[in-house]
């Protein structure tokens, strides 16, 4: 049960990077649970832990076939397709690709390499053991975020597409939907399937969906890194030197002159020690993955240009901007940014504190943004301050508040002199609201006869 809570706490809040005040507010459509999940041929649901997967009908049929070929041919093959897998009591999910690979000797895949469109992208992913009729897949899961959809959806496009399965060794294979051997067109309907899959996102509501936060959050709490997407190059040298690779790379064990020039530059920048090898060894693929992890690329152990060029420039990370916050009184300056509708919230990097409605016929709508306390006395919200959530204006539902503090572990509702903080609004109503598209949302702050109000939608 610990174990539970501790994988729902890590779906929750954490605040985006940038706030764009609430003119830009995004609005989270509706909660996913597992009433409304149900009507999909290919659903799974934990009601226990409130987990629940759900597959396109197609995405099974191409897996039936997947191992049944698996059971009748010694040759290995693969597949893939996308699905979707969230937590129903919080709202918050994510697209996946998910690649089936047999052959016997599992590849152990930590990211998935894609050809498209003369541009290489890579991402993150991670492999475990499936099995059925006494046959055993390696399959590959590869969260996708904004970006993956991106890929996802040039994929869709393309006639042919290059797929690189990187890990403890790395299989490459060209996706054609136009073959026409058994094997080949097995791999293909994978490509006419994303069709069936996008649809399945699409109505799932992904282009409403604005928790991707939320989402990476729970990878990171769950496997240590997040959804992630690089572009690489494809260039035909590599430090100067020729690269003869279609995709670009240079892989563990490829040896010669682009190898030690590689390793020279590593041990350059501190991430290698000791002379540079003929090739590139097991101690030298670990030096890029350091590299490729402090640069914030996907770690994949193999090297491009595009990585070179990032060591040599060492450009510094984004920085947050500032959100653009509103006047509540002369001492508060607050903003939201979005909102969405679930059944529990909580603080963003875990804790004991999730609360859950109280009524399972109800909903919570929840925001968040940042307050600033500008005054020279503490600010104590549960005395200080109220909000309502208003429905068309006319309907008002007293709404809790409450900031985030101790590094997103704990909620409180105390803002110290000149303090800022993550801002969380969020009422319990009635489920059936989430289900109006034209509803008019807002939240009516008061403080010291003082008001605002922040439209949501």
């Amino acid at each position: 049960m610990k174990y539970a809570f501790r994988t729902l706490l890590c779906l929750l809040l954490t605040l985006l990077c940038c706030l764009t005040g609430a003119q830009g507010l995004e609005y989270g459509g509706k909660p996913l649970d597992f009433q409304s999940l149900e009507r999909f041929p290919s659903f799974f649901g934990d009601e226990q832990t409130g987990s629940w997967t759900v597959n396109a009908y197609q995405a099974d049929a191409l897996l039936d076939r997947f191992w049944d070929y698996g059971m009748r041919n010694s040759s290995r093959t693969v597949v893939f397709h996308l699905a979707a897998q969230g937590d129903s009591r919080t709202g918050v999910w994510t697209p996946v690709l998910r690649f089936y690979h047999i052959d016997g000797n599992p590849i152990n895949a930590r990211a998935v390499s894609i050809l498209t469109n003369g541009r290489r992208y890579d991402l993150a992913a991670f492999s475990q053991s499936v099995d059925k009729n006494r046959q055993t897949a390696e399959c590959i899961t590869v969260p996708l975020n904004r970006e993956g959809l991106q890929v996802v959806a040039a994929m869709r496009q393309s006639e042919k597409v290059t797929l690189r399965l990187i890990g403890e060794r790395q299989y490459t294979l060209t996706v054609d939907r136009t073959a026409t051997t058994e094997r080949m067109a097995l791999e293909g309907q994978s490509l006419i399937g994303l069709d069936a899959g996008l649809a399945l996102l699409d109505e799932l509501g992904v282009d409403r969906y604005v928790l991707w936060d939320f989402s990476e959050k729970a990878w990171l709490r769950e496997y240590g890194w997040r959804p992630q997407v690089t572009q690489g190059s494809l260039g035909e040298t590599l430090c100067g030197q020729p690269l003869s690779d279609s995709m670009g790379m240079l892989l563990p064990d490829d040896g010669g002159e682009a190898a030690v020039a590689v390793q020279e530059t590593l041990i350059a920048h501190g991430f290698l020690y000791g002379t540079p090898s003929w090739k590139l060894n097991a101690i030298a693929v670990e030096a890029v993955l350091r590299a490729q992890k402090h640069l914030g690329r996907v770690p994949t152990g193999c090297v491009d240009e595009a990585l070179m060029q990032a060591l040599a420039q060492e450009a510094p990370a984004q920085l947050a901007q500032e959100a653009a916050l509103s006047a509540l009184g002369a001492n508060v300056q607050l903003g939201l940014e979005r909102c969405w509708f679930a059944g529990g919230v909580g603080p963003s990097a875990g804790g004991e504190e999730l609360r859950t409605v109280l009524n399972t016929d109800h909903v919570f709508l929840a925001a968040d943004g940042v307050i600033r306390n500008c005054g020279q006395q503490e600010l104590q919200l549960f005395l200080q301050m109220k909000a309502r959530m208003l429905y068309n204006g006319l309907y008002a539902y007293e709404a809790e508040l409450a900031v985030e503090g101790c590094d997103g572990t704990q909620l409180d509702t105390r803002l110290l002199p000149l303090e800022q903080a993550r801002l969380l609004v969020y009422a319990e109503l009635p489920a059936q609201l989430a289900l109006d598209e034209q509803a008019q949302w807002s939240v009516a702050f008061e403080l010291d006869g003082e008001s605002l109000v922040i439209n949501l939608k």
